[in-house]
């Protein structure tokens, strides 16, 4: 689990995610990992590791 896709997340990056339901992006949350085809994210308010792998194009660098 080290991968780096085209985007240039790697484990530990400040990234907010799409919400795969009301299409909106959240923040708090950093990859906690890689998959061949995507990331596990971690929320920072409980430090949990979602159960669901997110593509790259639902992750997006951290906006400030």
């Amino acid at each position: 689990m080290s991968a780096v896709f085209g985007s240039g997340l790697s484990v530990g990056a400040e990234v907010d995610v799409r919400d795969r339901f009301r299409e909106q992006w959240n923040r708090g949350y950093e990859i906690a990992g890689t998959t061949t085809t995507g990331y596990l994210v971690r929320r920072h308010s409980d430090g949990y590791v979602l159960p669901v792998e997110f593509a790259p194009r639902d992750i997006s660098p951290a906006r400030c």
